[in-house]
């Protein structure tokens, strides 16, 4: 291996432990503001029917710091050994309408040029009464990243080598018609910062990062030649920074490993018949299986595949199987982790009528 490959695959390496790390953190912030919006939630609704229209239903601040400090005067309430900044999560309820949107101040300075040193971050949800819990729990956390990332561009939270400068006056020019909206997804400081936070969202939802990135642009208008070119920049920068992107290749990887899982899956059936009975919880698991479909593979930090595993019995623990599954695609994709999904194919039986 030459000198600049290993440069960059340590390069990549550590990028993907600097995001396991974001990610890590963003789930554990947004699970503890996800838990605290359900439980506000219904008292919510009912302030929302009596009429009481005025401001934000819930309003949720925490002070993210290091232990035991005070940040601008206010007690840290979540733990972080470098990031310092305020979260504000403002919920606000409406019969029908569901709007997420994100800001923040890496500068640290509002309007009005007060709290100069504070630097924040605002998530700020219009909720329905009906409110899809996973879509809240999924924007939550792209918001969050997203965000983030501008967080990391500027101010005390810059993070080291950090090249992307952000252009404060870009808003100024759009109102102005000196910018586009073009001009506004292509700069650099956007780009990275909906690279990350759709990143995330794709990889929590399975869905190919095309499909959000063209589900987003339907709701600005946008000519399919001008959606082309930022698709195209945005690609250009995730290759730059070594992103791994779920994208539409998963069908051709994931036929890959559809030969590996039938064949292993085949040559567990055929032992099957040659198994005694000192193996009958081995056979029971082996016969409960009619197939194994692979659904989607995401190439992270610890590569995972997805599977529905079809059974027609009301047994549960396939741990056998998926063992046997993860060595034989782990001579391809070594440390791949197998998460599988249960489909029950009986129409009578245990578990199903009684």
């Amino acid at each position: 291996m030459s000198l600049l490959t290993e440069i960059s695959r340590m390069k990549s390496m550590m990028g993907l432990v600097t995001e396991s790390k974001h990610y890590s953190f963003i789930n554990r912030v947004t699970n503890q503001i996800f838990r605290e919006i359900k439980d506000k939630f219904p008292q919510a609704v009912e302030d929302f029917r009596n009429g009481n229209t005025e401001g934000p239903q819930i309003n949720i601040m925490d002070v993210i710091g290091q232990e035991g400090n005070t940040l601008w005067g206010q007690d840290v309430t979540i733990i972080h050994p470098f990031l310092k900044f305020w979260l504000n999560t403002i919920i606000t309820i409406s019969e029908d309408t569901y709007q997420a949107e994100g800001a923040n101040s890496p500068e640290g300075e509002d309007e009005e040029g007060k709290y100069k040193d504070i630097n924040f971050i605002m998530l700020e949800f219009t909720l329905p009464v009906d409110v899809n819990w996973q879509r809240l729990s999924i924007d939550l956390k792209m918001l969050l990243r997203h965000e983030l990332e501008h967080l990391l561009q500027d101010g005390i939270n810059r993070r080291k080598g950090q090249k992307v400068e952000v252009d404060w006056d870009l808003w100024d020019k759009m109102d102005s018609g000196d910018a586009t909206i073009y001009d506004y997804f292509t700069s650099g400081f956007e780009v990275d910062a909906f690279l990350m936070g759709f990143n995330l969202k794709s990889k929590k939802l399975r869905i190919p990062f095309r499909d959000l990135f063209d589900d987003f642009m339907d709701t600005y208008s946008i000519d399919a030649d001008v959606r082309d070119k930022i698709y195209q920049t945005w690609m250009d920068r995730a290759k730059e920074l070594d992103l791994k992107l779920l994208s539409e290749q998963g069908s051709s990887i994931t036929s890959g490993f559809q030969n590996i899982i039938d064949n292993a899956l085949q040559e567990l059936q055929d032992e099957a018949f040659d198994m005694g009975l000192g193996e009958m919880d081995e056979l029971d698991e082996i016969s409960s299986v009619d197939k194994i479909k692979v659904k989607d593979f995401v190439n992270d930090e610890v590569p995972v595949l997805y599977v529905d595993l079809y059974v027609n019995s009301n047994r549960r623990d396939f741990d056998n199987i998926i063992a046997n599954m993860e060595y034989e695609v782990g001579k391809y994709i070594p440390n791949v982790q197998i998460i599988n999904n249960i489909i029950d194919t009986r129409t009578f039986g245990p578990g199903i009528d009684w």
